[in-house]
């Protein structure tokens, strides 16, 4: 023991010490004279940087006072490299100069790196303060004469600076080749001087990571393998890896849980569409993946990392989009199966191992202790843990995190009950973590853990919030004892700590399934439901419907379960599911999905439940089969209906005041003619109905949703005017498209960020320029729209536009990165197509061009083009 205590001093000291170097929040800081440069080369840097997703620092307000903000001196000081634009206007600006004299500072103090260009001006005139450069600053000088001390300095910062080696703007064929060459000197500079992945992701990975990325680097590795137990840090390794190269590649993507993912409906089919819609930029990829498409993807260089693979079948299937991969593009796979990863053909595979002791204690100290310098006696109580451990990250990030702040008597007693637990029974050891949570929690927890998993964190929250819970907060702690994690809003965890939870939700009756509070398994709920044996401890049920036989519900069957919140049935009313043997390509996995749905349903008598549904608050059914629920369907408390691929005709008899319900999704529900009063439902934040193609009512009752955020209308014929009103300043997605008796483009308000109106019959835009937070906007078959509005020029926001009309100016697409103009029957590309500098993608198919103008060599940020 006294080694190890000994590891450990020696670390806490080392950790204690503060590093003089600030933390890093910028990547850029972009310093600049507004009147010179805004509207040129200021603009088309700052948006070549964010294309490289390089994160810059750009003060672009207008008026600027005497005083430089303190925000904006941290900012420099935040900043990895500072890039200065010398034109001939900067010296005559104070604030310019103090951006410099603390930018030196920064240069000569932290080491920062420093990138001059000079924009018309030349360097020794910037040096000595000479030519116009000097006139600007010896007018500066009247202002200033009394602080002779003030101006030395800045006298003395620029000649430091333009001394440094930089970019000359004379030097250079164009502004656009200036620009690429800096952007590329600066993305190198961020690769090999600066560490992008925050330090608890490093303990013990760093020989790992430079293993990798060298491996990745060379020829002969195309295809890469991580392999290990689970909880041993596969994931971590690889999306530290993907950080930190990811900006070398044209498109990156991290396909996360491919094994959870594979075993939901549709799982793999939909994994193939969201990495052809990253790789390929595609909002509405289509089912079928071409040998067209499969070529566009080929000639990208991508890096791609498929997460926890269970089989071969997932990888040829999820490969099958690519085709042939260009040579440098990059494939990672996380597994812990070796066999998999010699069956995927990896040109290596990488073992994980334990921590070391030194590691362990680090890992440990970052979670439990926060740098913090201990007691000798806690000292040894953290050897203790960090013995039991082995070596597992996940075991010490929990313990860590369980221990925090606590005292002495409680690690004490935290050890002594980690005494009855055998060595490498990682869910006991993560069981202590949960037994720390108050009974809310718990509940919280154990909801996430057998039914919320993989929703979106605001959607979980709004289900859960109660008279007397309000999610938001437990949601945070199971967040701060690394029970849970979110990434892009979504709820997660590690595999152990799912099946932790479940584990304790078995142990409140072994035997007897329907005395459990939650319900996952399908052979459980088929037991339940088929022997009416449910009770009221039954909180939420969990049902893949592809994975039982035919089930017919007594009509009595819930009316035991008083205390049912959550009710799901999902997967395929259809058939079996696709077996592991027959899913080896896309096209075979698609004929077996067409089989399926000719079958008969799998579950019957719901319509003639006799249970009232009043406490339910997430009621989710695909594919019901019934005209329309329950008669006796009450939804005072339901807060989210989902209900895709149903044949309901309507939801239910009568009106019903839902003031609790914000989710709504029937899409795809054709038999649907009928919906409610949605004047009823005035919380209502995502309405989708999207191809329910048999609507035959007006939707004037949506007028005044105005919390609605997301209006998915796709596909519905039945309407030629939408009424939404100027009121509703919560919507931020409106989806028209194919409503093809829409002539109008309703007046929308002005938070609108996605507009969908293909296949719509609009003939103009009455009102769109005040749309000034719109982001993409979409018109693919759009015949009758002859033209668009100038005011689409006041759109400073908008980056992606899908076209399908005649065009004559490119000029209203300045600060277009992405433009398609497909079947729009153009014979001649307007010669201004090269005003387009920050265009990445452009796609001209299905037209009658025979040539290109010439000005299209000058879209030097240009990465896909296609004709």
């Amino acid at each position: 023991m006294r080694s190890t205590s000994h590891h450990l001093q020696q670390l806490m000291a080392s950790s204690s010490s503060s590093s003089i170097t600030p933390k890093l929040e910028y990547e850029v800081f972009l310093s600049f004279h507004g009147v010179d440069t805004r509207t040129n080369i200021t603009s088309h840097l700052y948006e070549a940087f964010c294309q490289k997703k390089i994160k810059t620092f750009i003060d672009d307000k207008l008026n600027r006072g005497e005083e430089i903000s303190p925000s904006l001196l941290r900012a420099i000081e935040h900043s990895k490299i500072s890039v200065i634009i010398f034109s001939k206007g900067y010296a005559s600006s104070r604030w310019c100069l103090k951006e410099l004299e603390e930018i030196v500072k920064c240069k000569n103090t932290y080491d920062q790196i420093v990138i001059p260009i000079f924009y018309q001006v030349d360097p020794s005139d910037v040096r000595n303060q000479t030519g116009d450069f000097g006139k600007a600053f010896a007018e500066l000088e009247k202002r200033f004469m009394d602080d002779s001390e003030m101006l030395q300095r800045w006298r003395t910062a620029l000649g430091d600076a333009a001394s440094i080696s930089g970019y000359d703007s004379k030097n250079s064929r164009n502004e656009a080749t200036l620009i690429k060459d800096l952007v590329n000197d600066v993305w190198k500079k961020l690769v090999y001087n600066s560490s992008i992945i925050p330090s608890k992701y490093l303990v013990g990975l760093e020989s790992s990571i430079e293993e990798i990325e060298n491996l990745l680097c060379s020829k002969g590795v195309c295809k890469l393998g991580i392999w290990g137990i689970g909880g041993i840090g596969k994931t971590t390794l690889a999306d530290a890896i993907f950080k930190k190269i990811s900006k070398q590649f044209e498109e990156s993507y991290f396909i996360s849980n491919i094994r959870e993912e594979s075993e939901k409906s549709g799982g793999l089919n939909d994994l193939c569409q969201k990495l052809s819609s990253t790789v390929l930029g595609d909002e509405h990829p289509n089912h079928r993946f071409t040998f067209t498409r499969r070529s566009l993807i080929s000639r990208k260089k991508v890096l791609i990392v498929f997460d926890d693979v269970t089989n071969l079948n997932q990888m040829q299937c999820l490969m099958a989009i690519f085709g042939e991969l260009d040579s440098y593009s990059r494939i990672i796979i996380t597994s812990r199966d070796k066999h998999v990863l010699r069956n995927c053909e990896v040109d290596h595979i990488h073992e994980m191992i334990k921590l070391s002791p030194d590691d362990a204690f680090q890992l440990f100290d970052l979670y439990a202790l926060k740098g913090n310098s201990p007691t000798e006696y806690y000292i040894e109580l953290s050897s203790k843990v960090v013995d039991y451990a082995k070596g597992l990250p996940l075991a010490l990030e929990v313990l860590g995190s369980f221990l925090f702040e606590r005292t002495e008597r409680e690690w004490k007693s935290t050890l002594e009950n980690l005494k009855t637990s055998p060595h490498g029974d990682v869910q006991k050891v993560l069981k202590i973590s949960y037994e720390g949570l108050d009974d809310k929690q718990k509940c919280v927890f154990l909801d996430i853990v057998c039914y919320f998993k993989g929703y979106k964190r605001d959607i979980v929250e709004a289900i859960l919030n109660t008279r007397d819970l309000d999610a938001h907060i437990y949601i945070n702690v199971l967040i701060e004892r690394c029970l849970i994690t979110t990434s892009y809003d979504t709820i997660t965890m590690h595999d152990l700590l799912k099946e932790m939870g479940r584990e304790i939700v078995q142990q409140e009756s072994i035997y007897n399934p329907g005395k459990r509070s939650r319900l996952w398994d399908h052979e459980d709920v088929f037991s339940v439901l088929k022997n009416n044996t449910g009770t009221r401890a039954i909180r939420s049920i969990c049902l893949d419907m592809s994975k039982v036989e035919e089930l017919h519900l007594n009509r009595e069957v819930f009316n035991d379960m008083q205390n049912l919140r959550f009710l799901k049935f999902y997967g395929s009313q259809h058939g079996k599911k696709v077996p592991e043997s027959d899913s080896s390509t896309l096209h075979r996995i698609l004929r077996w999905l067409k089989r399926e749905n000719s079958n008969d349903g799998k579950v019957h008598g719901f319509e003639k439940l006799k249970f009232d549904f009043y406490e339910i608050r997430h009621f989710c059914f695909h594919g019901y089969l019934d005209k329309s629920l329950p008669s006796n369907f009450n939804a005072k408390n339901l807060v989210a209906l989902y209900m895709p691929n149903s044949k309901v005709k309507k939801l239910w008899t009568g009106n019903q005041v839902l003031v609790n319900l914000k989710y709504i999704d029937l899409r795809c529900s054709k038999h649907l003619c009928r919906i409610p009063d949605f004047s009823l439902m005035p919380n209502l934040e995502s309405l989708i109905l999207a191809g329910c193609t048999n609507l035959l009512e007006g939707f004037s009752s949506i007028y005044n949703l105005h919390k609605l955020v997301i209006l998915n209308l796709r596909g519905c014929k039945s309407f030629d005017n939408l009424p939404i009103s100027s009121n509703c300043q919560s919507l931020r997605e409106a989806n028209l498209s194919n409503c093809s008796n829409l002539k109008k483009v309703p007046h929308l308000p002005n938070t609108v960020e996605n507009l969908y109106l293909n296949g719509t019959a609009i003939k103009e835009f009455s009102s769109i320029g005040h749309l000034f937070r719109l982001v993409r906007l979409s018109l693919k078959k759009c015949s009758k729209l002859e033209r668009l509005p100038n005011s689409i020029r006041e759109l400073k926001s908008l980056k992606k536009k899908r076209l399908g009309i005649p065009l004559v100016d490119l000029s209203v697409f300045q600060r277009m990165i992405a433009l398609r103009l497909i079947d729009c029957c153009i014979e001649v590309l307007p010669n201004n197509i090269g005003q387009l500098l920050s265009l990445n993608y452009l796609c001209l198919e299905q037209n009658n061009l025979e040539t290109l103008p010439e000005s299209i060599k000058d879209l030097s940020n240009l990465r896909g083009f296609f004709y």
